[in-house]
């Protein structure tokens, strides 16, 4: 419908206040019908993934929204509203980075966190969830990562590109990138040897699926 939802840090837009995400009409303007009278994110807006369905899925470091605790994560329909037949109880214990949805609808979520919904099993800085908001237990991380994923990419095939601080993804050697198989499990065939340097930030798939990877890194 042309509308752009822009999410952050910010109180403002326009002078006019807005906590934390904000919808704007094609011509810049605030499109005042969203979330209307509501509170908004309380703290930092990371993130934000459109579903097929007009709905948003939305992360980042808030634990309310719309002074409802959500814990980083919730999904709003495209007048801002929260969904509530997206339930991910407890939420987060630390912040989302990158939401990525999977052809069949399916949720992957990346970050700083080790724990979703009260569980730490699987959930080490990457978690699927299905389309209601409960954890996918079909997808098998392992350990995880041991530091924060910053960035998530999904190829054509379904393969799984995460980007980010982490020195090992499931106890073995990937420095600053990893690919997983749709189930989770590592990809052997993609070989980074020493990987990189310092933390990936970005990570982008051309036309002919060569990967872009952008970060703080020298080597």
């Amino acid at each position: 419908n042309q509308k752009t939802l822009v999410g952050g840090n910010f109180n403002k837009f326009n002078g006019a206040p807005v906590a934390k995400i904000t919808c704007l009409l094609e011509d810049g303007s605030v499109d005042a019908s969203f979330n209307a009278g509501k509170s908004g994110a309380n703290n930092l807006v990371k993130t934000t993934f459109l579903q097929a369905d007009g709905k948003v899925v939305v992360g980042g470091n808030f634990t309310k929204y719309n002074d409802i605790i959500t814990n980083r994560i919730v999904r709003i329909s495209s007048d801002g509203e929260i969904d509530n037949s997206f339930n991910s109880g407890d939420g987060f214990n630390a912040q989302v980075y990158a939401l990525a949805i999977q052809a069949d609808q399916k949720i992957i979520v990346v970050g700083a966190f080790t724990k979703y919904n009260g569980s730490n099993l699987n959930t080490n800085r990457i978690v699927r969830l299905l389309p209601d908001g409960s954890k996918d237990s079909g997808f098998n991380i392992g350990l995880g990562a041991d530091a924060t994923i910053e960035t998530i990419a999904i190829q054509t095939d379904g393969k799984i590109l995460l980007g980010g601080h982490f020195k090992t993804f499931n106890a073995r050697s990937f420095s600053g990138l990893v690919r997983l198989n749709a189930d989770g499990s590592i990809d052997p065939s993609f070989n980074i040897r020493d990987g990189f340097d310092k933390y990936v930030y970005a990570i982008a798939l051309q036309s002919d699926q060569k990967i872009i990877v952008g970060g703080s890194f020298l080597t």
